[in-house]
Order: structure tokens, then C-alpha cells, then sequence
């Protein structure tokens, strides 16, 4: 059955737009089945593609519009806030439109996140203001009057400010879990996930963090995946989000713990990254997963070019060398997907716990 037709059903009040979901995802399950790739579930056609691009052109004469109506006519502290939140109104708006009415991916997708984004910067904008107005007048004071209280004034405000950072990113997060809650929408979990890494970062900055969160990302994907080994259910769109948001947290945190490490050099580092890698896309070939060694591509290139410049000792090989070893690698997993798989599993359980994690190749 066709998107369309199933949209006809809801507007025509046959089916409700959860029930068109569940039959969308039903016979997507079913084609993917005897499909050889992973779809790409966010985009159906080029005029999802052209209604996103008008919504966002939309949200930016919106917000234009709204600062120039409140110019001028509500005080500074509110001056922020009175924009971000009519936006986030209205990407609510349109979303029951796109997403709970037409079920359109890709401008869902847009709207989740432009309103988890405002509502962020909402909750962020209030509080500031708030410390603005509260500790302004300190700070002025002790400026003017030079009673040695200016570093404390100005450290109370650096912490109030990180709380506030803080508390906007969460905001954005529960946003995102408001919309999904409301509309469904997979997407969301990355919105999440992302929020949720920000935050750690912004509490324990560091490459060890990033990896950290990019690690516990991954692990929900697995669990989620675990749960819908067919790939024919909204579940398993949420792992796909997920391992979309886990795959260059863990990439780029570990470049960049390596790259703090005073005991490697920068072959060792490059061996080591390039070894990761390949386990990394052994991993994601069992769990049937693309978004894993997709997202490790470019670092992956990039670590096998700087080998080749270390250890090349001719033209050719430096530069023809590493183009052409990536570019085969990837041709044979691509063309060989299916195949690499059955090799790879052969011999593993093909039912209970194990093969709900990493799916058999049938």
C-alpha cells in the first residue's frame, strides 16, 4: 500500500494516523525483507525534500517577523524569550499538520527539531535574564564603588550561567521527549541523545566523556534492535536514530582520547584508530547496521591516509594508495553485504537471545 493512500485513509477519518503508522511499518517490514540495502526512511520523495525547505525559510520570517514586533515594546529581559517561544508554538502547530495529519517524514523531522531548539533556548533566555537582573545590579555596584566585591560577583555568575546551560539543553531534551510522546516520531531519540551528550560534556568536559555517551547510545540502539530483530516496527527506527546519534560520539572520542595520550605517536595512533575501526565495522555488519561504519568512514580514510604518508615511500603509494584501499574496502562490504554477514554468523545460534541481537542472514 502506498503513503499516499494511507494518508487518504486518515484524512478521510477511515484510520487513525497511529493505525496508518502501524500499517506503513508493516509493509515496509515486509519489503525490506527481499530488499539488498537499509532504506532511508526519512525521505520518501523530492517534495518532502522542498516542503522542509520551505518550513525552515517559513521559521526564519517568523522569527524575523516576532523580534520586530517586539522591539521596543516589551523590556530587554523579555525581548528573547517572546520569540523563541511563539516559534516553538508554531513548529508545534505545523507539526500537527505534517506529522500527526500527513505523516510527512522529513518536514517532521525539521519541526521536532526547531522545537525542541526553541523551547531550549526558551527555558535557557528566562533564566538568564533572570540572572541578569539579579546579579547586574551587584556587578555594577561593585565596579562603581570598587568594594573588592567584583570576582565574586563575576565567579556567582559564571556558575549561575552554567547551571543555566544546563538547564536549557534538558529543556531541549524534554521537548523532544513531548513531541515523540505526542506524534511518535523516531527522530526524536536522536534529538535526545544528543541533548543528553551536551549535557555530560558541558558538566565533564573531555574526549572521554564524548566516547563515554556515545557508548551508552549504542547500547540502547542494541536494545532497541533487540526487541524488533525484523526491522519492521517503529522500534526499530529508534535504534536507527540511535546508532545515527552513537556512531561519531564514539568515533571522534576516541581520536580524541588517543590524541591526548602522551605515550602514543602519531603511527601508533593511526595503527590503533585504524584497528578500532575495523572492529567497529565488524560490529556494525553482525548487528546489520550501516550507520556505524558509515559514520567511521572519514575518520577511517582519513587515519589510512596518514599511515600511507608515514609509511609510503614512493608518489603512488601516498597518495593513489589510500584511495584506493579505502575505496575497495568499501565497494566489497557494499556489493558483499549479505554475503560478509552469513560468513560472518555462520555457526552462531539462529534463534533466541543471541539472534535477536545479531540478526541471522537468511
Amino acid at each position: 500500500m502506498e503513503r499516499d493512500q494511507l494518508r487518504a485513509a486518515v484524512e478521510a477519518d477511515i484510520i487513525s494516523a497511529d493505525q496508518a503508522a502501524r500499517l506503513e511499518a508493516m509493509f515496509r517490514g515486509h519489503e525490506e525483507k527481499t530488499s539488498e540495502g537499509e532504506p532511508l526512511r526519512f525521505l520518501s520523495n523530492l517534495n518532502d525534500v522542498f516542503l522542509s525547505i520551505g518550513i525552515i525559510i517559513l521559521f526564519f520570517g517568523l522569527g524575523a517577523a516576532f523580534s520586530i514586533i517586539g522591539f521596543g515594546k516589551v523590556s530587554f529581559s523579555q525581548y528573547a524569550p517572546i520569540v523563541t517561544i511563539p516559534l516553538a508554538l508554531s513548529a508545534w502547530g505545523m507539526a500537527e499538520y505534517f506529522c500527526a495529519r500527513r505523516r510527512m517524514l522529513l518536514p517532521s523531522i525539521v519541526l521536532a527539531s526547531l522545537w525542541s531548539i526553541c523551547v531550549g533556548l526558551s527555558v535557557f533566555f528566562l533564566l538568564a535574564w533572570n540572572i541578569v537582573e539579579q546579579e547586574g545590579g551587584r556587578l555594577a555596584a561593585s565596579v562603581i564603588f570598587d568594594n573588592g566585591d567584583t570576582g565574586d560577583v563575576i565567579r556567582s555568575i559564571a556558575d549561575e550561567s552554567h547551571i543555566t546551560a544546563i538547564l536549557g539543553i534538558v529543556g531541549g531534551a524534554i521537548g523532544a521527549l513531548v513531541f515523540y510522546f505526542r506524534f511518535r516520531l523516531p527522530f526524536t531519540h536522536f534529538l535526545m541523545m544528543a541533548a543528553l551528550a551536551m549535557v555530560a560534556l558541558t558538566i565533564m568536559p573531555g574526549f572521554g566523556t564524548l566516547l563515554l555517551t556515545g557508548i551508552a547510545s549504542l547500547m540502547l540502539a542494541i536494545w532497541f534492535d533487540s526487541r524488533d530483530p525484523d526491522r519492521a516496527t517503529r522500534l526499530s527506527d529508534n535504534g536507527f536514530w540511535l546508532h545515527v546519534a552513537a556512531a561519531p560520539q564514539i568515533v571522534y572520542g576516541l581520536r580524541g582520547v588517543l590524541g591526548e595520550s602522551s605515550q602514543l605517536g602519531g603511527l601508533s595512533i593511526h595503527l590503533v584508530l585504524v584497528i578500532v575501526l575495523a572492529g567497529l565495522a565488524l560490529l556494525s555488519l553482525v548487528l546489520n547496521r550501516r550507520a556505524l561504519i558509515i559514520s567511521a568512514l572519514l575518520t577511517f580514510g582519513w587515519s589510512i591516509w596518514n599511515l600511507f604518508q608515514m609509511l609510503g615511500d614512493s608518489f603512488f603509494l601516498r597518495f593513489a594508495g589510500p584511495l584506493l584501499l579505502v575505496g575497495a574496502i568499501v565497494v566489497v562490504i557494499g556489493s558483499g553485504w549479505k554475503t560478509v554477514r552469513r560468513f560472518l554468523l555462520a555457526g552462531f545460534p539462529k534463534t533466541g537471545a543471541f539472534a535477536r541481537i545479531f540478526p541471522p542472514e537468511h
